[in-house]
């Protein structure tokens, strides 16, 4: 019994799960505010839209709008908030197509998530 005792107090914290990308739906475009100059995506889902110094993207479930952190061009992105950071690499275009390799990193100690998709820009 002492030690049920001493073992309740002991319990493991819970790990929270992993971030998610999901595929943004069609009116998710005009929180962005701007016409989209490059967008990410996989299959016939769009995961990321960016434009205007932002990207949109649903994390978990949730709309964000994550203020751009660096360049943003045909070769990748970089898109941070206090709570979550996405980085985009993609081979430079002149080179021929191939996937991009995207990292969704939140702020707390959870190992970022890797996916990849197409990115892919205007002009």
């Amino acid at each position: 019994m002492a030690l049920e005792k001493a073992m309740r107090g002991n319990a493991a914290e819970a790990k929270p799960p992993p971030l998610r990308l999901s595929a943004l739906r069609p009116e998710d475009a005009r929180a962005l505010g701007v016409r989209p100059a490059c967008r990410l995506t996989r299959g016939a889902d769009t995961l990321v839209l960016a434009g205007g110094g932002a990207a949109l993207a649903r994390v978990d479930g949730g709309l964000r709008r994550i203020p751009q952190a660096g360049a943003v061009d045909a070769t990748g992105a970089f898109f941070r908030d206090p709570a979550i950071a996405i980085s985009v690499g993609a081979p430079d275009p002149r080179l021929g197509e191939g996937s991009a390799g995207v990292t969704l990193s939140g702020a707390g100690s959870e190992p970022p998530q890797k996916t990849d998709g197409v990115w892919s820009c205007a002009g």
